[in-house]
Formats: structure tokens, C-alpha cells, sequence
């Protein structure tokens, strides 16, 4: 008979952070219905968990009877840092430098997007607060990224599975013998076959035997996947922002070709003008192939990782942070498909009226193209993925 083993986790947070709070309590929700037999995560929050104590100061008191006692800590920033205590800028960054040097497990996650109230002098004081502080955690600390009620519950869904993966005992069982086929079997049945592997850059990968040699072990693969499906999100994230405005220019270039053509004042502007925008879109092709070349050297990391996952037995929890992993990226992929078929019609209807605007043209559209094929291919990818750990989680059935 197992012995379910329970986990206190911290909510750390400004004011302001409500909604995430609500959603965080779901996400412990599913998790405890998928660990029903082992584990058990209940939150605190100083508001709810907490008893009023005259003899101490409000914060020192939080810290007596939650921070000392939770096994972990995820702290959420919003619009605001809070306000100063003790020598910490905030309450939040004393909680989380006290779980720190207790040796436990803080996840830092910040909204990108924050609702900020711009005629408030108060609020735009904290909103610059909060990015130097964010800043200043960058040099000391990973921390993570949402942008919406869906980034945030895949994110900390992800950040406690990680969390008790880290916590628990990782002991194998007689189940992973299963597992124990060849390595040519196994890699058969890979989830992710990349076409054309050999010829994306790789930069610093590793090989198989270097990543099982690693620190943290074979296993630990599944938290570099994970990792790298989250960077490569946010690469797509970049890549929108350098090409979120080009329909708007084309437009705008559009309007002024015509205009230029219909005044009859010789070829002079119409040149001028095609060269100006040309420039704009060479470098916007030059921004968008760096970003991509980025995800493609992720995306080939993600393929070693799972060659030794592959070959190595995972447990059943593990399968349940790569698919969700997968399934947040694919959703990420199936939201970019249709800016990047707007952008390629966009780009295929410009007047090809001068040389050096055409060769510009025809080199982003191709950027585009090759964004929209691999996304494509990630998403059959991320279906195979989650068709494979269905598979090995009813072997284990």
C-alpha cells in the first residue's frame, strides 16, 4: 500500500494577483486528481492560512507560520512589486529569499501583460518597480512568462508537476523492464522524426551519451524538454513582434505607390520609395530568420532529448509534463498559422515595380513560408508525442 505524501504550496504575491490565485487553486485541483494515490498539494495563502498575532510584526508572522513550513513557493507578479519590508523591497522577495536558503523549490512567474492603470501616478511608479526588480532577478534567477489565463494554467500546471518530480522520490519499478528493449526498437518508435535533421545548426548540442552523462541523469531529460518547448513559445512570441506590424507597412506602401503613380511625376519618388521599403523589409527578414534558426536549434535539442527518452524508462508522471508541454506549444503553433498565411497573401500582392524590392519580397515571403512548414511539422509532431505517451501509459495499465 502506498503512503500518499503531502506538500504545502506557498502562494507568494502583491495584491493585485487575484485571478491567478483562483487559477492556480484549479490547476492543484487536477493535479491532485491525477496523483490521487501518492501525493496531495494543498495551497497556503497569508490570507486564509494564516492567524493574527499580536506580538509579531505582519510579515514576520507570515514567515513563522507558512514560509517556514510550505515545501514550496511560487510567487506571481502582476502590475505591482508591493510594498518595502524589513530590507527587501517587498514581502514577496523576503519569502522568496528565505525558501531559497532553506534549499526549497520557488518557481518566479510574471505577467508580460499586465492591465495598468496609466492616469495613476501610484500605478506606473509600481509598473517600474516591478521591471527593475524583474530586471535585477534575470541576473540571479529563470524565471517564466504569461500573457493570459491559458499561458498561466499551462505554466503552473508544468511548474508543479516539475516541482513534485523534484521532491519525490524518483524510484524505479518493476514496470520499467517493459522499457528495457533495444535501442534500435526503441528509436523506431521515436515520437518526433525531424526531417533534414543533420542539416539544422545545433550549436552546442550534445550527444546521446553526453546528455545521459549529465548531472542531473537520463531522467532528467524530461525537465530539458520541457524547458525547451517553453523557449521555443516564446521565440514564436518574438518572431510575431518583429512581423505583427508588416501588414500595416504594406498597406501603408501600397497606398503611397499608388498615390506616387496616379501624381505622374516621373519614376524618381516611385524609386525612392521602393527602396526605403525594401530596407524595411530586409530587415525584417534578417530579424524574423535569426528567431527562427533559434527555434530550430531548440526544436533539434527537444529531438536528442527524446532520443533518450526513447531509451530510458520514464514514469508516468513524466509522460503527463511532456504531453502537456507538447500541448501548450502546439497550441501555440495552430494560433500562429493564420498571421503568418495573412502575411504571406500580404506579401504576395506587392507591385513588384523595382528590382531591389522584389529580391526583399520574395526573401521574407520565403522566411514566412519556412515558419509556416515547420510549423506545420511541429504540430503533426506534437500530435505523435501525445499519441506516443498515450501508448506507454496504458503499457503501464
Amino acid at each position: 500500500m502506498k503512503i500518499k505524501r503531502h506538500f504545502y504550496l506557498m502562494i507568494s504575491c502583491p495584491g493585485d494577483v487575484v485571478n491567478e490565485r483562483k487559477l492556480l487553486k484549479d490547476c492543484v485541483e487536477t493535479i491532485n486528481s491525477e496523483r490521487a494515490d501518492d501525493v496531495w498539494v494543498e495551497l497556503q495563502y497569508w490570507a486564509t492560512d494564516t492567524s493574527s498575532d499580536a506580538g509579531m510584526l505582519a510579515q514576520d508572522s507570515i514567515n513563522e507560520q507558512i514560509v517556514r513550513d510550505s515545501d514550496g513557493l511560487i510567487a506571481i507578479f502582476n502590475a505591482r512589486l508591493g510594498t518595502p519590508v524589513h530590507e527587501y523591497v517587498c514581502g514577496t522577495d523576503e519569502e522568496i529569499d528565505l525558501m531559497l536558503k532553506a534549499g526549497k523549490h520557488v518557481s518566479l512567474l510574471f505577467n508580460t501583460k499586465p492591465q495598468i492603470d496609466l492616469s495613476n501616478p501610484s500605478s506606473i511608479e509600481q509598473i517600474t518597480k516591478l521591471q527593475n526588480y524583474k530586471e535585477e532577478q534575470s541576473k540571479k534567477a529563470y524565471y517564466r512568462e504569461f500573457s493570459d489565463d491559458e499561458s498561466f494554467i499551462s505554466l503552473a500546471k508544468r511548474e508543479i508537476r516539475l516541482w513534485l518530480r523534484g521532491i519525490c522520490d524518483n524510484v524505479e519499478t518493476p514496470q520499467a523492464q517493459k522499457h528495457n528493449t533495444s535501442k534500435d526498437e526503441r528509436v523506431q518508435n521515436l515520437p518526433i522524426p525531424i526531417d533534414n535533421v543533420n542539416r539544422l545548426p545545433v550549436g552546442n548540442s550534445m550527444s546521446e551519451t553526453e546528455i545521459v552523462d549529465t548531472p542531473a541523469g537520463a531522467l532528467d531529460c524530461v525537465v530539458i524538454i520541457t524547458e525547451a518547448t517553453q523557449v521555443i513559445a516564446n521565440e514564436i512570441d518574438n518572431f510575431n513582434r518583429v512581423t505583427v506590424d508588416i501588414s500595416e507597412k504594406a498597406n501603408a506602401f501600397g497606398q503611397k505607390f499608388s498615390l506616387y503613380k496616379k501624381q505622374n511625376n516621373g519614376d524618381s519618388g516611385l524609386l525612392v520609395l521602393c527602396k526605403r521599403f525594401a530596407n524595411e523589409l530586409d530587415q525584417q527578414s534578417t530579424d524574423a530568420n535569426g528567431i527562427l534558426e533559434k527555434i530550430e536549434i531548440k526544436w533539434h535539442e527537444i529531438y536528442q532529448y527524446i532520443m533518450v527518452y526513447a531509451n530510458n524508462y520514464i514514469r508516468y508522471q513524466d509522460r503527463i509534463i511532456i504531453k502537456d508541454s507538447f500541448g501548450s506549444l502546439r497550441s501555440v503553433l495552430h494560433q500562429n498559422m493564420p498571421q503568418m498565411d495573412e502575411l504571406i497573401n500580404v506579401l504576395s500582392s506587392m507591385p513588384n515595380y523595382q528590382k531591389n524590392l522584389k529580391n526583399s519580397t520574395n526573401t521574407l515571403t520565403n522566411v514566412y513560408k519556412r515558419f509556416r512548414m515547420f510549423a506545420v511539422k511541429a504540430i503533426s509532431d506534437c500530435d505523435e508525442i501525445d499519441s506516443r505517451m498515450m501508448i506507454d501509459e496504458l503499457d503501464e495499465i
